[in-house]
């Protein structure tokens, strides 16, 4: 009788009617096939396959491979004779499933090198073919001109866990954007709700929702609030970086940690820019520029790019009392020095405001009104309006993509030059949420409001 060789599977164990012998887990046996079918079915064996099968199933594999790696190449040299038009497989991109961290990898360096290694048709790694049988599973539609991202543009995925890494990164690098009032959002706009009126005024205040002081018997007369809308919609920050086949396969570990930290210095220093001076065409709209920003004016014969006591005062007074809790100085480096020497006079002489007791010898006092002074590379330069920005960045609205950075790499971009680019996305959109400043109950001539300046002293 031909006999074949069965295991019994873990866990599991078989006793053999003919003999009442008992066989554990790991145990092998010789059996007719049809008897070992049986058990393979019931989920208690499984085949030992022979030499025979063994170099049957490599050669298979083998020749699967070969051919494998034939089509990638063949395809890759075809993709650069088309004008870098890739028309090759479908590789999903957005937040693909990952059911270990880091999508496997040890690093954003070890990823860029199995990226580049799949995509000149030099194999598929270890840690790379998991992954993309998790990004092939979600299954994403091809772009129709709509600006999806997909493998059919030659883009793959990076995984999701250095996006956390980044967005740390990105925070770190901008004081300000950790203090906004930001929400996620999963589509691409958010539409809030304004008080109308700009006004402390009796029937204006509180969206026109109205009190009186009533007598006895008297009867209250009815006020509707009424609002405006205030519409937010992504804009798109975008961060390309290329790197050589040579610096990917000499120093992976190397080029992960410099696209990481890279690519997040430049988003959280191009966000934090548009908060302070965006236009808010294809970006957020900045304090500097938004109508409710507040802009006092200079003392009189004050000198050229100077800051002194007098332009502290007044900005104070300016700035909504509400928000006096929450608000900082926003300041270019360049006016620290003024800040040393700011004093107010004293008959013929003056006095120091600003610092403390021990003088330089002792460390700089960090606050004026007792509010924190943050120094900003993106504030003007001494003299001009905003070199000092007295801000309640709780009043600033800003959304951003719940998804976070989105990340891509490709070769195709520059496959002639041997490069491989990563793609880094970042959505996010932003303003004030005063459309105005507000004119107060008393007092009118003085407006108030979060974000307030001293005008340009040249």
């Amino acid at each position: 009788m031909d006999l074949k060789k069965y295991k019994i599977k873990k866990g599991q164990k078989w006793t053999n009617p003919a003999d009442t012998k008992e066989y554990g887990e790991d145990s092998v046996v010789d059996l007719p096939e049809a008897k070992g079918d049986t058990l393979i079915e019931m989920g208690v064996a499984e085949k030992v396959a022979d030499a025979g099968d063994v170099k049957s199933a490599l050669d298979e594999a083998m020749a699967g491979f070969e051919a494998a790696a034939e089509k990638a190449m063949t395809r890759a040299v075809a993709k650069a004779a088309e004008g870098f038009s890739f028309k090759g497989g479908k590789i999903a991109a957005g937040n693909a499933p990952q059911d270990e961290e880091h999508g496997g990898f040890e690093s954003f360096g070890e990823f860029a090198v199995a990226n580049k290694s799949f995509y000149t048709g030099r194999g598929v790694s270890e840690k790379m073919a998991p992954w993309l049988n998790r990004c092939k599973a979600m299954d994403q539609k091809a772009p129709t001109g709509m600006g999806e991202i997909s493998g059919a543009e030659g883009g793959l995925t990076i995984p999701d866990a250095y996006a956390t890494g980044i967005w740390k990164r990105a925070l770190r690098g901008s004081a300000i954007l950790s203090k906004i009032d930001m929400q996620y959002i999963d589509g691409n706009t958010l539409i809030l709700l304004q008080e109308t009126g700009d006004t402390e005024a009796a029937g204006v205040r509180n969206a026109g929702v109205r009190g009186y002081w009533l007598g006895e018997g008297g009867q209250i007369t009815a006020s509707k609030p009424t609002f405006r809308p205030m519409a937010l919609r992504l804009k798109k920050l975008g961060v390309v970086v290329y790197a050589s086949d040579e610096l990917l396969e000499d120093s992976p570990m190397t080029v992960g940690t410099y696209l990481e930290e890279k690519a997040g210095d430049e988003i959280g220093f191009q966000a934090g820019d548009a908060l302070i001076n965006g236009n808010g065409v294809e970006k957020p709209l900045g304090v500097l520029a938004a109508p409710c920003l507040v802009t006092v004016t200079k003392k009189t014969d004050q000198q050229a790019t100077t800051f002194v006591a007098d332009n502290v005062s007044k900005m104070w007074s300016r700035m909504w009392s509400l928000s006096r809790a929450n608000a900082i100085w926003c300041l270019n480096q360049d006016v620290e020095p003024q800040l040393d020497i700011l004093s107010v006079g004293l008959g013929v002489s003056g006095q120091l405001v600003f610092m403390p007791p021990g003088g330089l010898s002792a460390s700089p006092n960090g606050s004026l009104k007792g509010k924190p002074i943050e120094p900003t590379p993106w504030s003007p330069t001494l003299g001009t309006a905003g070199d000092v920005l007295l801000a309640d960045w709780s009043q600033y609205q800003g959304i951003a993509k719940r998804a976070g950075i989105q990340q891509a790499s490709s070769i195709h971009l520059r496959f002639l030059e041997a490069e491989t680019a990563f793609r880094f996305i970042y959505r996010m959109d932003g303003r004030p949420k005063w459309a105005a400043a507000l004119t107060p109950f008393t007092g009118t001539a003085n407006t108030l409001s979060p974000f307030v300046v001293v005008e340009t002293r040249s």
